[in-house]
């Protein structure tokens, strides 16, 4: 949505005045954001980041949601389950806001040069996930095995398979990503007890569940690097109704896969425009 060739097909359209009016109201994510603000590092795409694409997004954003870790903090460890709210606070979101408009267009925030650390981590993370995708495929039915689940291609997952790999990695992902230490299990039980009383942790292991079968499922088929991220935005689609993107490989499958049957929608940027012209 936010790229040069992109970006106009929106900018043009009756996004601004809709969503002033209330008739729309855009969800935009920690991960999109962070997605978004990379730009920021590139001299060819600062500018319009800057002038365009940022302004776009604070001029319509009447809330901003959380990354999808302090999300899962709420629903699981705060205990809020369903109640827990995805967007920010007054004050943080006004923070975030004020730090965006104040980003100075020689490329010099300390802010982003600060963050750019961890998203090169993530970055080489990425990449060696792509590039040891038949390695991971190999551990990744092993570990099934293991537990008696048979996944091979073309091949779904029994229900009890599904459950059974959902309790595996949920419990790694409530140890290295939510709580630590000996309230782990009792976190993790919790959830075990009633998934969909956490949708967002949930929507996220199953995702994880997801993407591993895929592949282990489909050996023709090329791991994304940007899967992870793709998931993660799509995830918003919990309390979202549509998602605006222009990418046409695994984004899109698994929108049709998760999501379409849910029945939320997708359009390119163009489509979104023409869509809006037809809301009053």
């Amino acid at each position: 949505m936010f790229s040069a060739s992109h970006f106009p097909a929106l900018a043009e359209s009756r996004f601004r005045v809709l969503c002033r009016r209330g008739r729309v109201v855009p969800v935009y994510s920690g991960e999109m954001i962070e997605e978004t603000v990379r730009a920021y590092t590139s001299e060819a795409a600062r500018g319009d980041l800057l002038e365009k694409w940022l302004p776009l997004i604070l001029d319509t954003a009447s809330v901003l949601c959380e990354d999808l870790p302090s999300i899962w903090h709420k629903e699981l460890v705060q205990g809020r389950g369903r109640k827990a709210c995805e967007t920010m606070g007054t004050t943080q979101r006004n923070n975030v806001v004020n730090a965006l408009r104040a980003l100075p267009h020689d490329g010099s925030s300390p802010d982003v040069q600060h963050a750019l650390r961890s998203w090169r981590d993530g970055d080489t993370k990425r990449k060696a996930r792509r590039e040891n995708s038949k390695e991971m495929r190999v551990e990744v039915t092993q570990a099934a095995r293991e537990r008696g689940v048979k996944i091979g291609p073309g091949q779904r997952l029994l229900q009890s398979e599904h459950d059974r790999l959902l309790d595996v990695f949920g419990q790694s992902m409530i140890e290295r990503f939510v709580v630590s230490g000996g309230r782990a299990l009792e976190v993790f039980q919790r959830w075990r007890a009633n998934k969909t009383e956490y949708p967002y942790f949930t929507r996220f292991v199953e995702n994880i569940v997801y993407q591993e079968v895929l592949f282990v499922s489909n050996h023709a088929m090329k791991l994304d690097v940007n899967a992870q991220i793709d998931l993660d935005i799509l995830t918003h689609l919990i309390r979202a109704d549509i998602v605006v993107t222009n990418e046409t490989g695994f984004m899109r499958q698994a929108f049709n896969d998760i999501w379409r049957p849910q029945g939320k929608r997708i359009f390119t940027s163009p489509e979104f425009a023409a869509y809006l012209e037809r809301l009053e």
